[in-house]
Formats: structure tokens, sequence, C-alpha cells
């Protein structure tokens, strides 16, 4: 049985500058991914491989979050949530360093397991903080007070990518975040509060961890391997077959334990956890992939360097601003519902657009579109934030910040996994602007699909959020 901590709100006056410093680990994860996507064409080309091998940067990262993602919570509440971020920020400081040095594309990726060993423990634990230092009616003003920050990250990732891409050694990428880091590690100290535990007895599920782990690792596995050569093509199935079965066993071991489990699967019994975690996981997976399918057309299809496409890709960043102040507006006069299904449906549209806009767009309306995509998709995920842990109890948070930071990271891994296997199946060597159209429409029938998903919210599901000044729909 997991314990919770007990909670050890910062003083008031100190308080709202908690969602600053967790937006940090937020900030600095959207900022590499970004960067890395927008430079995937010069690290390719640098390090003699194929341009859609370069997903692995993304996958491995992923890797790691999803195996040792399920670990956070436990740690959480056994050493407490300050220490376990300030570990993890170290984490990740010295997988940038390790990427930075690393001397070949294997240990690139090494490197980036290490980074997302890190990021498995920075964003649930930064989330968790979060959710443990406000009560329920505070939660969209300080979600909204981290969410800020954070959107910067897109915008500045492709941005500072594109520019050192284009001038300086890509090696600089990792570089420029390790100052961002140490500055997050300095003000958690100062900042954050120590928790204090109020049962150190919680049992870690080595059991568990055994079975799901090697689970969720031989799924990504059989993802990437399918846009290796033809010839090898046929082994993807031992892994897969492996990976259904592990995961299928872990269902059943985590049905016995119920909520001792490494991971709550109890959880998925509330309607609100399900529409913000699995509905919004398949939504994700669509919005997820613009980021990585963009920057590959707008370099291979319409020839645009480093710094351009990294300047177009930053477009959606204003969308996004645009977008917030009228988050809480939405979900007040629409509804969960509404401001879900809407977004998921707004969404799927806009994607599809991009599948028919040609290879002769005007680049002015190329950057409107993508400004829209990035308004509608800050919406979608601002608003799955707050559901997604609107009924889960503070006992129960630990759990469910792990299970949902799991869901999130597989959806964007899985995104980019199985877009470069679209792409290498149906394009191979020679992508063309056909089949990028193809790809874009698969992602956009991802969200259109969870629109029926979101359909099926309640009224009275999460209830409990405040929103400002109104009614629930």
């Amino acid at each position: 049985m997991t314990y919770p901590l007990a909670k050890a709100a910062p003083a008031n006056s100190r308080r709202w500058i908690v969602p600053l410093i967790v937006a940090l680990a937020f900030f600095i994860e959207q900022f590499d991914t970004s960067a890395l996507i927008i430079s995937v064409p010069v690290i390719a080309n640098d390090l003699g491989v194929e341009p859609l091998r370069l997903s692995l940067l993304v996958t491995a990262y992923v890797l790691g979050v999803v195996l040792f993602m399920p670990t956070s919570g436990w740690l959480a509440n056994r050493f407490g949530t300050r220490r376990i971020f300030l570990v993890a920020l170290a984490t990740y400081a010295a997988g940038s360093v390790g990427c930075a040095l690393a001397p070949g594309f294997e240990a690139l990726i090494a490197f980036r397991v290490v980074q997302g060993m890190g990021g498995a423990m920075m964003t649930p634990v930064g989330r968790l903080i979060m959710l443990r230092s406000f009560e329920r009616h505070e939660l969209i003003a300080a979600m909204g007070l981290m969410t800020a920050p954070v959107l910067f990250g897109p915008l500045l990732g492709p941005l500072v990518g594109g520019l050192i891409s284009a001038h300086l050694d890509w090696r600089w990428l990792f570089v420029v975040n390790i100052p961002i880091v140490v500055g997050g590690l300095v003000a958690a100290l100062i900042i954050v509060p120590a928790d204090v535990a109020v049962a150190r007895r919680a049992r870690f599920d080595l059991r568990g961890f055994l079975i799901l782990s090697p689970g969720v690792m031989l799924m990504q596995i059989a993802i990437e391997m399918l846009d290796a050569p033809a010839t090898s093509r046929g082994f993807v199935v031992v892994p897969a077959v492996a990976a259904i079965v592990l995961l299928i066993g872990y269902w059943l071991h985590a049905r016995r334990k119920a909520a001792n489990a490494l991971l709550d699967i109890t959880l998925f019994s509330s309607r609100s956890f399900r529409a913000g975690s699995v509905v919004g996981g398949l939504s994700r997976m669509g919005f997820n992939a613009v980021p990585f399918l963009l920057p590959l057309y707008l370099h291979f299809v319409l020839g645009y360097g480093p710094g351009t496409s990294g300047t177009i890709v930053a477009m959606a960043i204003l969308g996004s601003l645009a977008a917030k102040p009228f988050n809480g507006r939405l979900v007040r006069h629409l509804g969960f519902r509404g401001t879900l299904a809407g977004s998921a449906l707004l969404g799927a549209l806009l994607i599809l657009g991009l599948a028919f806009q040609g290879s002769h767009m005007p680049l002015w309306l190329l950057c409107c579109h993508i400004i829209a995509i990035g308004a509608v998709q800050t919406i979608q995920y601002n608003t799955l934030n707050i559901i997604t842990y609107a009924e889960v109890g503070q006992e129960r948070l630990g759990a469910a910040s792990s299970l949902g930071g799991i869901i999130h990271q597989l959806a964007m891994g899985m995104a980019v996994a199985w877009c470069a296997a679209a792409l290498a199946l149906i394009g191979g060597a020679k992508l063309t602007h056909e089949h990028f159209s193809i790809v874009f429409a698969l992602a956009a029938a991802l969200p259109f699909i969870a629109t029926f998903g979101f359909a099926r919210i309640r009224r009275e599901d999460a209830a409990g959020v405040h929103l400002p000044s109104g009614e629930r729909d």
C-alpha cells in the first residue's frame, strides 16, 4: 500500500512561486524535444545515419521515462517530493552532459535514455508538488501559472535549435539546457519545502516492475522495427507478441494487487481520469505528430534550412499565447465535454488541412495554419491537465501522477515512432508531398476518434474543480 506524505505547503508569500519552479522541468523537456526535432537533418548528416532513424532520439528518451516513471510515485512517497525532484533534475543534467560529449549515434541514444530517467521523475513529481501545494479550487489558477512559462519551450526550442544547427555544432543543443536545470535545482532547494513522511512502510511492487518494464520496452522496440528494411520487418512479431503477453500479465497482476500495484489501474474507474489520460492520450498522439512531421516536410519537400524551419514551426506558440487567456472562459461556458470534444474535432480538421495544403501554399498562409493548430492544442492540453486529476484524492495523487505521466509520454513517443515508421513504409528514401499528406491524414484521424470519447463526459464529472465566476455547463 502507498502512504501519502504530509503536505508541507510553502508559506503563502512564496507558495505561488512553486508553479514557476515546476514549470522549469516541463519547459526544459519541451525545449529539448522541439530543438532536437528541428535539428534532425543536420544531426543525421553529421552522424551518417538516415534522418528517420533519428526518431530514436525521441523514443529513447520516452523509453527511459516509461521504464522508470512507474517508480516516481513510490519514491516521492518514500523519500519526499522535493528530494526526488532534486535527484531528477541532477540526473537530467548528467544525461545532457553525456549527450553533448557523445562520440557517436549509439552513445547519444544511451544518454538520451539517461535523460529520460531524469524526466521519469522530474515531470510527474513536479506535477505532484503542484497538486499537493494547492487546494482543488485553486488548480486552474495554479496550472495556468505553471503552463505560461512552459509555452515558451516549443517556441524557443525550434528557434534555438534552428540557429544552433545553422551556425554551431549541434552538441550545443544539450549544453544550453544545463544552466536552466542548475537554476531549477537552486530554486527548488530554496523555495520548495521538504515533505514530512507520514509512514514509510510502503513496499515497492518489484514483481510488477519486472513485468511492466520489459513489456513497455518490447512494445517500443516493436514500433521502432516497423521502419526496418523489408527483409527484417517480419521479426517485429517477436517483440510485439512478447510485449502483449507481458502487458496482459501486468494487467492481471495489477488487478489482483489493486491500489498496492506499481501502477494503480483502479484509477481508470474514474470517468474523468479515463477521459483525460486514455482518450486524451489518443488525441495527443495526433497533435504530437505535427511537430515531428512538419520540420521534415519543410526540409525535404519545401527545401527550407533549419533556421527557417525552426521559425515557421515556432509560429504555433503565437496561437498558444493568444488562446491561453480564453481557456477558463471556454470551460466555464462549454464545460469539459464541449471544450475537449470541440478542440479535438477542430484540431483534427486543422491537421487534415496540412494534408491538402499543397507544396505551393503561400508561406504566410502556412504560418496562419500553424498558429491555429497551436491555439487549439493549448486549449486541449490545458483542459486535459485539469480534468485528469480533478477527482483524484490526495492519497492517490502520486499514483495518478505516475500513471497519467506514463500515458502522456507514451503518446509523445508513439506519435514519433509511428510517424517515422509510416514514412519509411510508404516513402522509403525519397519523401514527397504525397507521402506526408497520407501521414498527416492518419494523424488527423486520432483526435477525430477521440472526439467520441470526450462526448461521453458528463456534467457531474470533475465537479470539484472551481470555474471562476460562473457555473458549469
